[in-house]
């Protein structure tokens, strides 16, 4: 039994910092991970964890130096290749980020989210059907795997299978409910089919969860504008702008939504004297 006033080993140093990234508490994380470093610069974990933490505090570049130095003591992790080709992503190195989740993919071929961020990749790359294949494939390996289904959504959307696209965002929003982006795409599709009505429901939903995304305020005041309900479309493109003031589409259809709701009302008006 350690006795109380033992002092942490960098094992125990690497762990209480992993328990602290897991709450969320990265600062926490960052410091224990260096004290683990420091008695013990060998220590692989340590260094994949300072990554991890500074990757969750956005900053991409020192957490790839952290992970560069976790793969040099241990470079058949196929974890940290995955956590180095995700901050590659986020720093826009796009091809160097598709090399490190192949090496991923080579050292354990079974690992699904080395696979979905390749397939990610690849739809950058617009090798859609490659994407759609891989993801695809993984939402059958793992069906509760929701980036899976969500990266299957956008790439059948892509090939143009709208029907299959929704089902797919169907899927992420069953796993995830509060998926902003899955109800945001699901509109989007109905769109295709001309589910205006349904389309405006689903970026409710989004905008219920997000009230700050403002380009589905902007997606629920053209719908509405296409549909003649013109206050529901001035609304929202008040909130489009408030979120956006620079928006130059929503500036324009709420002028013409007002003109709209001008001229419904003296047609009612209209009708109300004869």
């Amino acid at each position: 039994m350690k006795k109380s006033y033992e002092p942490l080993s960098d094992i125990d140093l690497t762990h209480k910092g992993f328990q602290h990234y897991r709450m969320g508490e990265f600062e926490q994380a960052i410091e224990a991970a260096d004290q683990a470093i420091r008695l013990n610069p060998q220590n692989a974990e340590a260094w994949a964890n300072k990554g991890m933490a500074l990757d969750s505090l956005c900053k991409y570049h020192e957490a790839l130096v952290a992970y560069e130095v976790s793969i040099v003591m241990d470079p058949r992790n196929a974890a940290t290749w995955i956590c180095k080709g995700i901050s590659l992503r986020n720093l826009n190195r796009d091809e160097e980020a598709l090399s490190a989740f192949e090496q991923a993919i080579s050292i354990n071929p079974k690992i699904t989210d080395a696979w979905i961020h390749k397939a990610i990749v690849l739809l950058i790359f617009g090798r859609i059907k490659e994407a759609v294949d891989i993801a695809e494939k993984v939402t059958q390996e793992d069906p509760q795997k929701v980036i899976a289904w969500y990266t299957l959504g956008v790439g059948l959307s892509a090939l143009h299978e709208h029907e299959k696209a929704l089902d797919a965002f169907n899927q992420v929003i069953q796993l995830d409910p509060f998926s902003t982006e899955a109800y945001y795409k699901k509109g989007c599709e109905l769109l295709y089919f001309n589910e205006r009505e349904e389309a405006i429901a689903a970026w409710r939903e989004a905008t219920g969860i997000d009230p700050d995304y403002y380009q589905v305020w902007h997606r629920i005041g053209m719908a509405s504008f296409e549909l003649g309900k013109f206050q529901d479309a001035v609304d929202a493109f008040d909130r489009s702008l408030a979120l956006d003031p620079s928006n130059p589409d929503s500036v324009y259809y709420r002028d013409l939504s007002k003109q709209g709701l001008e001229a419904s009302k003296k047609k009612k008006t209209s009708k109300k004297k004869n």
